[in-house]
């Protein structure tokens, strides 16, 4: 008798919980309403407050045990009344925009203009921008495994990889990523990940916001094979697939969706696995 277990796995970058504004919305609810078993939060922001915290609250309310793989210290604008009434998700780019979500870098990205004088001047919380592997399943092994750094990139990027316990004889690998920019060069992460792939057996998913579409990833992240279809970004009028769930075997996939609108410029995806 073959025994099979179905295990669901999704995605959703979550903006740190707020808009192009800085307007707040309720990440711990839509987060907790794609229902999955294994979930990667892109943009997590972990608060010097732990109230402000995204993934690690939900995590508390919603039985999940938590990793996170730290980006940079960043500063978070502050929800108050002054911010524009506008029903844009954000504003257009230009002289005196004030980003709701600074990532803090050395003096020379001030200098070199990542960060504005408007950035600087806004009244900010503070804390850990990341990614976050969330897990309804028992973890046997976890580790943080080291991306190369990006010179146009002020983050300090890692995968979370972990091995889970899916109650048959063959565990679960799910990678949990957030890519730098195919145009700062994120290939060079992907060669790592295609390094470290290849030395895994047994069924595989890599999941994340990787900051890339189709046709490179399928090159450079060879034999990993997308099992979700349909674009996430930008969400009110998503062209193209940037977050993926890659896996070792498509065979494994019996449904996946592209999720609706739920307040980030990214969409959520989930897909379920059924393993065998």
């Amino acid at each position: 008798m073959t025994v099979a277990k179905e295990v669901t796995v999704a995605n959703f970058n979550i903006h740190a919980g707020m808009d192009g504004w800085g307007r707040r919305f309720d990440a711990i609810k839509a987060l907790a309403s794609i229902d999955a078993d294994v979930l990667i939060v892109d943009e997590d922001w972990v608060g010097d407050d732990p109230s402000e915290s995204i993934g690690s609250r939900l995590a508390a309310k919603a039985g999940y045990a938590i990793i996170t793989a730290p980006l940079g210290h960043a500063r978070r604008r502050l929800a108050n009344d002054d911010l524009t009434r506008s029903k844009r998700w954000g504003p257009r780019r230009g002289p005196g925009y004030v980003r709701p979500l600074a990532l803090e870098g050395s003096p020379r990205s001030v200098i070199r203009g990542h960060v504005s004088q408007a950035d600087l001047s806004t009244k900010r919380s503070r804390g850990q921008w990341g990614t976050s592997l969330l897990s309804r399943l028992p973890i046997l092994r976890q580790e943080l495994l080291a991306l190369p750094s990006l010179r146009a990139d002020l983050a300090t990027r890692s995968a979370i990889v972990v091995t889970l316990d899916t109650g048959l004889p063959t565990p679960l690998t799910v990678i949990g990523v957030h890519l730098g920019h195919l145009t700062h060069g994120s290939t060079r992460q992907m060669k790592t990940l295609r390094r470290f792939v290849s030395t895994l057996t047994g069924p595989t998913a890599l999941v994340g916001d990787l900051n890339c579409w189709g046709p490179p990833l399928r090159i450079t992240l060879h034999p990993l094979r997308d099992a979700v279809t349909g674009p996430t970004w930008p969400s009110w009028r998503p062209h193209s697939r940037i977050d993926h769930i890659l896996v070792s075997d498509p065979a494994l996939v019996i449904s996946q969706a592209v999720l609706p609108f739920a307040g980030s410029d990214h969409l959520p995806i989930r897909c379920v696995l059924r393993l065998t």
